[in-house]
């Protein structure tokens, strides 16, 4: 198939240009508009509270704060073994089943934390609140 003639005269320097403006055309007006859609669909919907994924969810940037320190390491590195997973055949059965153990791994921790230590720190920083409240800010105020 032959190239038309209107586009022989097109040098690389044009063709970036064009990629350049349309790349940022998309990333700011397209994407954003998306996010915002996406966001205002869920918004608009009624649904109703379900305990099990409110557990989850809650866990959820406890589970990412852990993933991304040494855990996944010693996890993927140590425990999985991951790169003679990779040489075999089963290698995306292995990658699911890592990641659900893992995920679940991290969730029983963040889980034992809401549990066991949070309520404990909790009460302590109120309390502790409350003393330098008392000593800083209420005998400051004159009735």
């Amino acid at each position: 198939m032959a190239i038309p003639y209107y586009f022989t005269n097109i040098d690389n320097a044009k063709i970036k240009l064009l990629k350049t403006v349309l790349d940022n055309f998309s990333n700011i007006f397209l994407i954003p508009l998306a996010s915002w859609l996406f966001f205002a669909i869920f918004a608009s919907l009624k649904i109703k509270q379900n305990h099990f994924i409110n557990t989850v969810a809650a866990t959820t940037f406890g589970i990412y704060l852990i993933h991304v320190s040494s855990v996944k390491t010693i996890f993927y590195r140590d425990i999985f073994n991951v790169d003679l997973q990779y040489s075999s055949n089963f290698f995306p059965l292995f990658a699911i089943a890592d990641i659900f153990l893992l995920f679940s791994f991290c969730s029983l921790i963040d889980y034992l934390r809401l549990k066991l230590i949070e309520q404990k720190m909790i009460s302590f920083a109120d309390k502790l609140f409350e003393k330098l409240k008392n000593k800083f800010f209420i005998n400051t105020v004159r009735t």
